[in-house]
């Protein structure tokens, strides 16, 4: 018969292997996600190049650089009139510095035809993807910033973000990139990444030109935690 102090050390033992096997197999938390193992059905989208510089084009950021010019005029929507776009303020003047807008498609149950209409063809490429929650483009002018934050509960506690960017050209001294939970990651042209918005996150433009990202919030696989945010949205 064991003694007492074969059966804690026995106890023990079975205890300390239980709770590995639950941190080894329990639902992992991160703050970037792989998109291929994520969102697979994102790839054929932000990989397809036509697609993405014909919606660059009709976001008419404005074609001041000769390489730029060369690289979209193949377009024909490059030659033709623009439609207007109306960016509106960013929805939390609190956590941005600087002018910081943003345009919507699909928002909290809110669609947003009139946009819809405008970028029809990066749309008929999203729709088909099963339980999006949000759909909508960022502006951020040089030098501005989305400051640390955790993003709205009834949003980010229930989907990851991906996040595509346009049109930023990084050196050295001006960088652009995202910031979640103490991780940051570049942002350069054509970069796409799926984070956990629901963490402390930020957003920079330290270069010379506006950037432009494209940003999709997507339920959260099976297997992933739910989020931490406690903060609400407020209209």
């Amino acid at each position: 018969m064991f003694d007492t102090f074969s059966y804690y050390f026995a106890f023990s033992v079975v205890l300390f292997i239980v709770v590995i096997v639950l941190v080894l197999f329990a639902p992992k938390s991160k703050n970037f996600y792989n998109i291929n193992d994520t969102y697979p059905q994102l790839v054929n989208i932000y990989m397809n190049e036509d697609v993405m510089d014909r919606t660059f084009i009709k976001l008419d950021p404005g074609f001041d650089d000769i390489e730029m010019v060369e690289r979209y005029s193949k377009y024909k929507v490059f030659h033709e009139p623009k439609k207007e776009i109306k960016w509106q303020d960013w929805p939390d003047q609190c956590i941005v510095s600087g002018p910081v807008k943003f345009l919507p498609l699909y928002m909290f149950s809110e669609v947003y035809v009139s946009n819809i209409d405008i970028f029809s063809e990066l749309y008929a490429q999203v729709k088909g993807i099963e339980n999006i929650e949000a759909l909508y483009f960022i502006k951020t002018p040089p030098s501005t910033k989305i400051l640390p934050h955790y993003g709205w509960a009834e949003l980010s506690n229930s989907t990851l973000r991906f996040i595509y960017c346009f049109n930023s050209f990084c050196c050295e001294d001006a960088q652009c990139g995202i910031w979640v939970n103490g991780e940051t990651k570049k942002l350069s042209q054509g970069s796409a990444y799926v984070y956990d918005s629901s963490k402390e996150h930020s957003l920079y433009n330290d270069t010379y030109d506006d950037v432009i990202f494209l940003c999709i919030d997507i339920a959260r696989p099976i297997g992933v935690k739910p989020g931490i945010s406690e903060y609400s949205f407020k209209k």
